[in-house]
C-alpha cells in the first residue's frame, strides 16, 4: 500500500474537504429561504428542465441531479407541502409532471441570485475556475 506524503497529496480528501465546506456555507445561506440545498438544486433542476420545453419527471430530475429517485421522490413531496411544487398526472399515466408554482418560481428567483454571489465569492480563489469546472465535467461523466 502506498500512502500519500501528505493530506494535500490526495485528491479525494482535497474534494471531501472542500465539499463540506462549501455544503456547509451554502446550507447556511439557504436557510433564510426556509430550504436545504437538496431543495434548491431539486428546485433550480425543474427550472431548467421546464426551460428546455420538456416533460418534468422525477426520473429526469434524478438524472440531471444525479440524486436517487427515491431521495427525488420524498424531498418532492416536502416541497409540495411548501407549495413551491405541484405534482400531476400526465398524457403519460406512467409519469406525474412536475410543476414549480409560482411561491417556488419566486422563491428560486431569489435563492439563485444569491447561490450565484457565494459561488462567485467561494471560488474566488480558484486560479482557473474554465479548467476547474471542465475537470469535474469531465469526472462527472466518466462516472
Amino acid at each position: 500500500m502506498h500512502f500519500k506524503h501528505s493530506p494535500k497529496d490526495s485528491p479525494g480528501l482535497l474534494l471531501w474537504q472542500l465539499c463540506t465546506i462549501w455544503s456547509r456555507k451554502i446550507n447556511q445561506l439557504l436557510k433564510q429561504f426556509n430550504i436545504t440545498h437538496v431543495q434548491f438544486v431539486i428546485l433550480a433542476n425543474i427550472k431548467w428542465l421546464t426551460l428546455s420545453k420538456q416533460l418534468v419527471t422525477q426520473v429526469l430530475i434524478a438524472n440531471l441531479s444525479k440524486i436517487d429517485p427515491v431521495v427525488i421522490s420524498n424531498v418532492l413531496k416536502t416541497l409540495e407541502s411548501k407549495q413551491l411544487v405541484k405534482r400531476k398526472t400526465s398524457k403519460d399515466t406512467r409519469f406525474k409532471e412536475v410543476k414549480l408554482t409560482k411561491e417556488g418560481l419566486d422563491l428560486l428567483a431569489l435563492a439563485i441570485s444569491e447561490v450565484e454571489t457565494f459561488d462567485t465569492d467561494f471560488f474566488k480563489d480558484c486560479p482557473d475556475l474554465i479548467s476547474f469546472n471542465k475537470g469535474i465535467t469531465s469526472l462527472l461523466q466518466s462516472n
